[in-house]
């Protein structure tokens, strides 16, 4: 289970016979993290807080990685000739 938090941590919890037990704490976000959606099949999921940034999370290697995708960015327009 991952939560976010109002200082602008994640922390990750693994249930053992009900008791969570923290994993670890990622921080990596600039503001409060308002948002966690976990993948239905592998070890991903996705934050997204108030700093206009959203990350993927990945387990690998015994470690999470992430990739930043800033939502903040607006995008840049593009005209399409028919």
């Amino acid at each position: 289970m991952a939560a976010g938090s109002n200082d602008f941590a994640i922390r990750v919890y693994f249930f053992d016979n009900n008791d969570p037990i923290k994993i670890c704490e990622l921080e990596s976000h600039g503001n409060l993290v308002d948002s966690i959606q976990y993948a239905n099949n592998s070890a991903r999921f996705l934050s997204g807080s108030k700093d206009g940034t959203a990350r993927i999370w990945k387990y690998e290697s015994q470690k999470w990685k992430t990739l930043v995708i800033d939502v903040s960015k607006t995008l840049k327009k593009y005209q399409i000739k028919i």
